[in-house]
């Protein structure tokens, strides 16, 4: 999984037993490696989705630090820039031809039969398929970059020259955490989600001081992407020194031919999927939006965007848990605990993210003029509306798509995202024409919906699970929903007193936590999310 950048906010009895490996980090046993119930699988994922929300909680924060001083620092343009060179580094995501994601499916196998020669293959092979096409991409960027921002993006003439550096300190940034994203894999395949954190999202926090320091010293958009170059370089070490204390044969490189091939067709599931899922799909509207319009109504976008992301932080965070976890179910054949845990996943986002959105909206503009400043809670708010349903059914995809993805059905994702793409494309292109930003965000929220419908058909035929999700029944459903809608428009009528709006939204959302809690969610899902609430308790 990929951390989030300044400015982009960003979804059983049987005990494990733990022994202590080179450099003093306890890891799993090798005698209980599988946990053998469900129960002790959600565990795990709990465990793992607490700390995760933790440390993007500190991120978190420190994004919200450091925001007001890239707007207001940088301007409405140089932040479009930096919003752009964001969006750049999603763009180049598909050279790591889905090592990231394939490394961690693959050593799952291994690491379950005690193999530490195999999970270090893994590691290295996936290396080795990456590294090249990463490298010459890059490469590209670099002496292109000029030409890029010259006749691509609608970038100022006078900024054209600064924003090319951007882009070229962007690209080596980028395949430092390539190396990142696999070197991780020893921590993911064991579920150590603490020291993830620990690494990923603490050099984060520091990245974002870091920037805020140079910004307020007049180091400009080129600092701060220095910075953010800087630590993506520093978190690719730290993640390669910490996976070498959980496999101490991390440092001995081997490549297995054998694992070429099966790397390769699982890779280029991943990578078809995110050409269309996140290059396309996700992000052309961006693109869009700084050739048809301007780096100023991306920026209006981006900020819009961000706050919107809010919403998926808890579930995004279950999901950093949920892959290595479904990997594991996997590779033991456990058909039956994997779609118990699939189940489970689908109902906790239900029971979260809703009243989330609501609260987010309400909120919205008041906090916009505070955070990002009048002009942007001027011309981002309607954005934040419209992006929040399609944060919605983005989230709702999620448990699918990971899901597909741990069973090695990456072509099945591929085929869902090649069907979205050229319809998606004509209408994107031709409401930003018309509507500019406005028509960006409803371009992107109806392919959402598109993309939760499919990958939820595909997860239910592909691996035979049932609707069991929706077994609460629709009536409780529907007066849970009333009472979000209800008290929606009730806050919203009272728009002059934001702690009015807050407070009846705050009721709406009891309301609607409680209809869900007594009549939908069963007995082992209550379980479930209240050992969530008693692992942030010990945490904090």
């Amino acid at each position: 999984m990929s951390e989030t950048t300044n400015g982009e906010l960003l979804t059983s009895s049987t005990t494990v037993s733990t022994t202590t490996v080179k450099g003093n980090v306890p890891g799993p046993a090798v005698s209980s490696r599988l946990p053998p119930t469900i129960a002790a699988v959600s565990k795990q994922v709990a465990h793992g989705t607490i700390w995760t929300v933790c440390g993007r909680t500190a991120a978190l924060l420190a994004s919200f630090f450091s925001t007001p001083f890239l707007t207001r620092l940088l301007g409405s343009e140089q932040y479009g820039i930096w919003a752009l060179a964001n969006t750049l580094n999603t763009y180049l995501s598909f050279t790591t031809m889905g090592m990231g994601t394939a490394s961690t499916r693959f050593a799952a196998k291994p690491y379950t039969h005690s193999d530490e020669a195999g999970e270090a293959a893994v590691v290295w092979t996936s290396l080795l398929i990456t590294i090249v096409p990463a490298t010459v991409v890059m490469l590209i960027v670099i002496l292109a970059a000029r030409l890029l921002v010259s006749n691509l993006f609608s970038v100022p003439q006078y900024l054209q020259p600064e924003a090319a550096i951007v882009l070229q300190l962007t690209a080596i940034g980028f395949v430092a955490r390539i190396f990142a994203e696999i070197f991780n894999t020893p921590q993911l395949v064991r579920l150590r989600l603490d020291l993830f954190t620990y690494v990923s999202m603490g050099t984060l926090i520091v990245q974002h001081g870091c920037v805020v320091i140079v910004l307020v010293k007049g180091g400009g958009l080129l600092g701060a992407t220095g910075v953010v170059t800087s630590c993506s370089l520093i978190l690719a070490l730290m993640h390669v020194w910490v996976s070498r204390t959980l496999l101490p044969s991390l440092f001995r490189p081997r490549i297995d031919v054998k694992l070429i091939k099966p790397l390769l067709r699982f890779g280029s599931g991943v990578v078809l999927s995110t050409l269309l899922g996140i290059l396309v799909l996700a992000n052309i509207e961006r693109v869009f939006l700084a050739y048809f319009s301007s780096v100023r109504e991306l920026a209006y976008y981006s900020i819009a965007a961000s706050l919107a992301s809010l919403v998926s932080f808890i579930p995004s965070s279950m999901n950093q848990s949920l892959m290595p976890a479904m990997s594991t179910l996997h590779a033991a054949k456990d058909k039956i605990r994997l779609e118990a845990l699939y189940v489970q996943a689908l109902r906790a986002v239900l029971f979260c993210v809703l009243p989330m959105a609501l609260m987010v909206c309400v909120a919205g503009e008041p906090f916009l003029r505070l955070w990002a400043g009048p002009e942007y809670a001027a011309n981002s708010t309607y954005l934040l509306y419209i992006l929040m349903v399609g944060v919605i059914f983005n989230i709702a995809a999620a448990p699918p798509y990971i899901l597909l993805t741990a069973a090695g059905r990456t072509g099945t994702i591929a085929k869902c995202h090649l069907a979205e793409t050229i319809p998606h494309l004509i209408y994107t292109s031709l409401l930003i024409f018309v509507f500019g930003a406005v028509g960006a965000a409803l371009a992107w929220s109806l392919r959402t919906l598109v993309d939760a419908i499919l990958l939820l058909a595909a997860a239910r035929q592909e691996v035979s699970l049932s609707w069991q999700v929706l077994s609460g029944g629709w009536r409780a459903y529907g007066i849970a929903l009333l009472m979000l809608v209800g008290t929606a428009l009730v806050s919203f009528y009272f728009g002059g007193n934001l702690f009015v709006r807050l407070a009846i939204a705050t009721i709406g959302c009891a309301g609607y936590c409680g209809v869900i809690w007594k009549k939908i969610l069963n007995t082992a899902e209550q379980m479930f999310l209240l050992r969530l609430l008693r692992l942030r308790s010990a945490n904090c």
